[in-house]
């Protein structure tokens, strides 16, 4: 019997050494390699006009506010156990508040468009088994496709820009991991995030002028993460 018995046992570390984990190994914290997707809403985001007197001359808003947009990523990241690392290439769009750009009797429209490539690092707090609060922030490159016009009179007149540039991304994060299962976690989480260095070509009137907006705001985003 008791042969018998140890070559069951050695069969079953063969078998966990094959990649088939035992049931007792299930319960540990999955690390390794694993791929992330998140989406959300961008919901309190502006353009704010920067240098030496930035509204000089222009009919432009120092601070433009923008609508609730989209706001989402894909990834690759490593789990090394209370510290992840990812890449990321992320997407986001909004269109400007035009009612509230409008105020004061001017036509005012825009959209921002942004494709992102950063990384970003993550530490997980172990608050319990399933539940794990997250922090954590990244940068990178964004390239920034944006346009801009706050114009009155008939014909009309004022300021505007257009154009694509590239400029400087970061972002904090916080939020929650939920384990729905061992290698698949839900996220809730909320980020700031920040893009400057932009320049865009634009007119005062039928003046050319160059204007250098910085774009920031807050999202909420769900996302889920797959260990491999």
């Amino acid at each position: 019997m008791v042969p018998a018995f140890r070559h069951c046992a050695l069969a079953a570390l063969a078998i966990a050494a094959a990649g088939i984990t035992p049931a007792a190994a299930q319960d540990e914290p999955s690390t390794g390699v694993y791929g992330v997707a998140r989406a959300g809403l961008s919901i309190d985001s502006n353009a704010r006009l920067q240098g030496n007197n930035p509204t000089a001359g222009t009919t432009l808003q120092r601070d433009t506010d923008y609508k609730r947009g989209f706001n989402g990523e894909l990834g690759i990241g490593y789990d090394a156990g209370p510290f992840r690392l990812e890449g990321t290439v992320g997407y986001t769009t909004a269109g400007v508040d035009k009612k509230q750009a409008a105020k004061g009797g001017f036509t005012a429209d825009g959209r921002t468009k942004a494709l992102t490539i950063g990384a970003a690092g993550y530490f997980d707090i172990a608050a319990s088994e399933h539940v794990v609060p997250y922090v954590g922030g990244g940068i990178g490159m964004s390239r920034v496709d944006s346009r801009m016009s706050r114009l009155s009179g008939s014909p009309a007149t004022g300021s505007r820009y257009s154009g694509k540039d590239w400029g400087f991304n970061w972002h904090l994060d916080a939020g929650v991991g939920i384990a729905a299962t061992q290698s698949t976690t839900i996220e809730l989480g909320a980020r700031y995030s920040r893009t400057s260095s932009l320049r865009f070509d634009g007119f005062n009137g039928a003046t050319k002028a160059q204007f250098r907006p910085r774009m920031s705001g807050w999202s909420a985003m769900l996302g889920i993460r797959q260990a491999f």
